[in-house]
C-alpha cells in the first residue's frame, strides 16, 4: 500500500504542516504559538507505530493538552465532538452533572446553545 492510502496519512501531513510550514493556513494557531511535534514523529512509520493501535476510521489526532505537542503521550484519537470539548475557545460551566462545555450541557439538558451563552454572559442561571 502507497503511504497516501495508508490509514491517518493525511492526519500525519496535515499536523505537521500546521506546525512548521509558516504559509499554511492554520501556521499561526499551531506552529505560530508555539505547537511542536515529535521529530522522530517525521517519519509516518515511528507515528503510526505509536498511534495506529487505538487508531479508527472517523477518528481525529487531538492532543491532551491544547499547549503541548505531538507526541504520544499527549496525543489520543478521539471523536469529532470529543475534540471540540478540548478547544481553547470553549465556555465551561458547572451543571448538576459535573462541569462541561455550553455544547455539551446543550445536549445533555436539550437548552439550545445560544440560550445558555446568553444566561452565562447576563449571570442568569442556565438551568432555568
Amino acid at each position: 500500500m502507497g503511504r497516501k492510502n495508508a490509514p491517518a496519512y493525511g492526519t500525519w501531513v496535515q499536523f505537521r504542516q500546521r506546525c512548521r510550514d509558516k504559509n499554511a493556513k492554520d501556521y499561526p494557531r499551531y506552529g505560530g504559538r508555539g505547537i511542536t511535534f515529535d521529530p522522530a514523529w517525521n517519519d509516518y512509520e515511528v507515528f503510526w507505530a505509536d498511534m495506529g493501535p487505538t487508531w479508527k476510521p472517523g477518528m481525529t489526532l487531538e492532543r491532551i493538552d491544547n499547549d503541548g505537542p505531538y507526541c504520544k503521550s499527549n496525543c489520543r484519537w478521539a471523536t469529532p465532538l470529543e475534540q471540540g470539548a478540548n478547544k481553547r475557545n470553549n465556555v465551561w460551566v458547572d451543571t448538576p452533572h459535573g462541569r462541561m462545555t455550553i455544547a455539551q450541557t446543550s445536549r445533555v439538558f436539550g437548552v439550545h446553545k445560544a440560550t445558555l451563552l446568553w444566561r452565562h454572559r447576563n449571570g442568569r442561571p442556565l438551568l432555568a
